[in-house]
């Protein structure tokens, strides 16, 4: 098989994975799911581990070596996948700790049983086929369904790294907004409490504090969608921060309260000082 061919082999299958994936666990969870890393119909783990297939074993025929070998292989990639995911981006996508039988959660006996019936199928079946049809499409053609294919999925993958990366960035921010917020309502409050009323710098503090409570709402939707895409594509998903985000995530209604306690308070101390 050529360069060409199998390049092409490799988005044919990383299509075919997502399509598997997100078809069994639309049915499983009655509703659309996108599964996946990326944005697009592409699962690059399904055609990495085809594409070991192809080279290691397409000249082997008997089902049970195919099985163990198929079975060792694929749960040998998702394991290393799993870890590099998680050395990159510091987030546990898949988590198979319920499992009866697991390996750090990585990877799980059932998942690796489904590896190797699927090495057995996919060889002696699924490539003869595919590749049968591959092969009638003239090489010329081939090289431009490449560069198309391969300038959507890197573009895709370039968008969708940076999208994750900026998870951890918003949520610093939101952090650090929170922290302004009551650092400025914990000075007028103690303004108020001490009758040091300075009205054009009581009227600063909470427009920049409208500000920071707008610009919070702002980027805490937005954050909030990236996460439930997320978690879509990888239920069991796990990540210091993000979890720390969805459970624990600041009541803005919470701090409206104590701007409103604050501005209350700053009322009454004018009255007090007439």
């Amino acid at each position: 098989m050529t360069q060409n061919y199998l390049l092409f082999s490799f988005m044919i299958y990383s299509i075919a994975g997502w399509l598997m994936e997100s078809i069994y666990r639309s049915i499983i969870e009655k509703k659309i799911i996108n599964s996946g890393f990326l944005h697009g119909p592409c699962c690059p783990i399904y055609g990495f581990g085809a594409i070991f297939l192809i080279l290691l074993f397409s000249n082997i025929k008997n089902p049970i070596w195919l099985f163990i070998l198929g079975f060792v292989t694929l749960t040998f990639w998702e394991y290393l996948v799993g870890v590099l995911l998680e050395k990159i981006f510091h987030t546990k996508y898949w988590d198979y700790s319920e499992e009866r039988i697991n390996i750090n959660g990585r990877v799980c006996l059932k998942n690796s049983v489904y590896w190797g019936i699927l090495t057995v199928i996919f060889i002696l079946i699924i490539h003869p086929t595919i590749a049968g049809l591959i092969y009638k499409i003239p090489e010329e053609i081939l090289t431009n369904i490449n560069i198309i294919l391969y300038s959507i999925l890197l573009i895709d993958t370039i968008i969708s790294s940076l999208k994750i990366h900026s998870i951890n960035k918003h949520i610093e921010k939101l952090k650090t907004i929170n922290t302004d917020i009551k650092d400025r309502l914990g000075k007028l409050k103690q303004g108020a409490q001490n009758m040091l009323i300075d009205t054009s710098y009581t009227m600063y503090n909470n427009l920049e504090i409208d500000k920071l409570v707008k610009e919070y709402n702002k980027i805490s939707l937005k954050l909030y969608k990236q996460l439930m895409r997320l978690i879509k594509a990888f239920p069991t998903i796990k990540s210091e921060k993000i979890n720390k985000f969805l459970n624990n995530k600041i009541d803005i209604s919470d701090l409206k309260e104590k701007i409103k306690e604050v501005k209350d308070k700053l009322k009454n101390s004018k009255n007090i000082g007439k």
